[in-house]
């Protein structure tokens, strides 16, 4: 019995020992491999160049079109009906995928000139498809400027596969012979821009070459303060153009063009703008701005000024600050655009003003104004297409020696309240309202009169 005993402990110490030694043994299975290295994927690269010589110097090295440098510069060429003046140009392929390009003029402004004058309405641009050209006759322009600016119109497009040729050809602007006199002084900045994408030219790994076929040239980038951003320069759009301007870095919201026009996107831009407005300046809003806590700080005095809110929204939240948007300087001109109230005292956000013995005359064109204007002082305010919706008293409250001729617009009172309002309250004053025109809710323009017996002149030739 002991010697059985005895067994059965060394066959179990065997079988320890035995699953011991299993313990980091390695099975042997069939096995086999394929390795494949120094597998690289490289982007194709896109990359167009421009380069031109004068049109008429045909021996001349073409030079790179560089972005500070005009290739139209007013110190080269005095304009007059009839002259001619141009480039040639060479488009080159230095990348390694085909390309498409457009040519475009962009970033047009106008100005100068009498009587409406625009001088891209007698701008022919001319595209060569030749170089060394020695006259445009027989040919057909591409367009005016007018109608080529912005891009409406490309001046030429074109493809160029890898390592393919450059392509040459010219590009002419020409004033039209029947420019008249009012064309003088007149002038017309703009951008030459070449943009360039990928074409539907290499293949795919299905065998397929339009893959590509919905790529874009680059366009402009929307901020959404009412800037844009393209190739690293900052624009803003106004009447139909992308303006190329530089931000104030110590105001926000403030930009300024080449010309010393100002544009405002933010309520410390317009108070910096107003306070330091020189005569004769030009103020656009970019984007709707809030005005509240700024105070009398919104007043501007300079003459010939021109405000255009470009379709914005101006809202003035009177309150305690007795903030307000003023405008006394005579020959100024306030456009295109909403004025509206917010916080506790919803009339009256729109002020025109005259403080000085000499009479401003300030016109309000193409303006909504919800809850009213007043018209205080020494001047004289013209209405054009203005529509005013009272929110808690009048259309147009007027004090001192002010007047108000209404040609155009619509004008609602609430409740009883009349139209107009005349707070004449010294003897010496005669605030007036002449109406021209415009529309009245009740079919007829009603005045109320704080002192009956003090001066007020009201005239009504609707009839």
């Amino acid at each position: 019995m002991k010697s059985t005993k005895m067994s059965l402990w060394a066959s179990g110490l065997s079988l320890l020992v035995c699953c011991a030694m299993l313990v980091g043994t390695t099975f042997a299975w069939f096995t086999d491999s394929v390795v494949n290295t120094g597998n690289t994927i490289t982007a194709g690269t896109l990359d167009v160049s421009l380069q031109y010589k004068h049109l008429t110097d045909i021996d001349a090295q073409y030079a790179d079109v560089k972005s500070d440098t005009p290739l139209f510069n007013a110190a080269d060429i005095l304009w007059e009906p009839g002259r001619s003046y141009g480039y040639d140009f060479r488009v080159a392929n230095n990348g390694s995928l085909a390309l498409t390009y457009v040519l475009n003029f962009q970033n047009v402004v106008t100005g100068g000139g009498t009587d409406g004058a625009n001088i891209a309405d007698v701008l022919d641009v001319y595209y060569v498809s030749d170089v060394n050209a020695t006259s445009l006759d027989g040919l057909t322009p591409v367009g005016t400027l007018a109608e080529v600016m912005n891009g409406q119109k490309a001046v030429t497009s074109g493809g160029l596969a890898a390592n393919a040729a450059a392509q040459e050809f010219s590009v002419v602007v020409k004033m039209k012979e029947k420019a008249d006199n009012k064309y003088q002084g007149a002038y017309a900045t703009f951008t030459v821009e070449l943009l360039a994408k990928q074409a539907t030219a290499e293949q795919d790994g299905f065998g397929s070459s339009v893959y590509d076929e919905d790529a874009e040239y680059p366009t402009m980038q929307d901020n959404g303060n009412g800037t844009y951003t393209f190739d690293g320069n900052l624009y803003v759009y106004v009447s139909n153009q992308y303006i190329p301007v530089t931000a104030d870095g110590a105001v926000n919201g403030l930009y300024t063009d080449v010309n010393g026009n100002n544009y405002v996107a933010e309520a410390e831009a317009v108070k910096t703008v107003f306070a330091n407005a020189q005569d004769g300046e030009n103020i656009t809003f970019i984007d709707n701005v809030s005005i509240s806590s700024i105070g009398a700080d919104t007043y501007i005095t300079a003459k010939n000024v021109t405000i255009d809110l470009n379709g914005r929204t101006v809202s003035v939240d009177l309150g305690t600050a007795e903030n307000s948007f003023s405008v006394t300087g005579d020959g100024s001109v306030v456009k295109n655009g909403t004025f509206t109230c917010t916080g506790s005292r919803a009339n009256y956000p729109l002020w025109i003003t005259g403080n000085s013995p000499d009479r401003a005359s300030i016109l309000v064109e193409n303006v909504t104004i919800e809850g009213g204007m007043q018209v205080t002082g020494t001047v004289d305010a013209t209405l054009k297409n203005v529509t005013i919706t009272a929110n808690t008293w009048h259309d147009v409250y007027l004090a001192q020696d002010s007047s108000v001729t209404v040609e155009s617009g619509t004008f609602t009172s609430t409740g009883s309240q009349p139209h107009f309002y005349f707070f004449n309250y010294g003897s010496s004053y005669n605030p007036t309202v002449t109406i021209n025109g415009g529309e009245f809710n009740g079919d007829t323009p009603t005045y109320a009169v704080r002192f009956p017996g003090n001066p007020y002149t009201f005239t009504n030739n609707l009839g």
